[in-house]
């Protein structure tokens, strides 16, 4: 979960507990078909990449108990969430 760290430590937000954070992923990849569809090629990387980020945003704010912030682009850590989502980055 380093890039949940990461993407919370970009916002200065606590980073929301690591079992919200695996419940989260497990959702957005698995559970809603996700990750399958990048599988298909109906999503491409970034669209899945984006996709997981702002739902991660989403969750880390809401258990800072903010409002969700605007996202601001990171490579390195558009680099880290690619790395763990498809074992490398471009």
């Amino acid at each position: 979960m380093s890039f949940g760290k990461e993407l919370a430590d970009h916002y200065h937000l606590p980073q929301a507990p690591d079992d919200k954070m695996r419940a989260k992923l497990q959702d957005i990849l698995i559970t809603r078909g996700n990750f399958e569809a990048f599988q298909m090629e109906i999503l491409t990387r970034e669209e899945l990449r984006n996709v997981l980020l702002a739902h991660m945003v989403t969750l880390i704010a809401s258990t800072a108990g903010i409002p969700e912030p605007n996202y601001h682009e990171n490579p390195d850590l558009d680099q880290k969430v690619d790395a763990a989502l498809f074992g490398q980055s471009r």
